[in-house]
């Protein structure tokens, strides 16, 4: 049997907001690292960063920086990767 490639890990990212006089808000996606991993941190901060620019944080009077957040990182556990076909 012939060597196997590694694939780059893949990332499930959970990301709790909790905007004070507002309801929760859960987001999950996911994270591709350039290389073959990523540490945790960096994943938080780059997921952080992507997401306080999209809601419509200050229109609602609310700073990004002061928002409890809570942003769990988990890796994805598989062997291969399958992209459906453009047929």
């Amino acid at each position: 049997m012939g060597k196997v490639e590694k694939l780059p890990k893949k990332y499930l990212v959970k990301v709790i907001i909790r905007p004070e006089g507002y309801e929760k808000i859960i987001l999950e996606g996911m994270f591709f690292p350039k290389g073959y991993t990523c540490n945790a941190n960096k994943i938080k901060k780059q997921c952080w960063e992507y997401l306080s620019a999209k809601i419509a944080f200050k229109e609602n009077g609310i700073n990004p920086e002061k928002v409890e957040k809570e942003i769990t990182v988990k890796a994805i556990p598989a062997d291969f990767t399958v992209v459906e076909d453009k047929v």
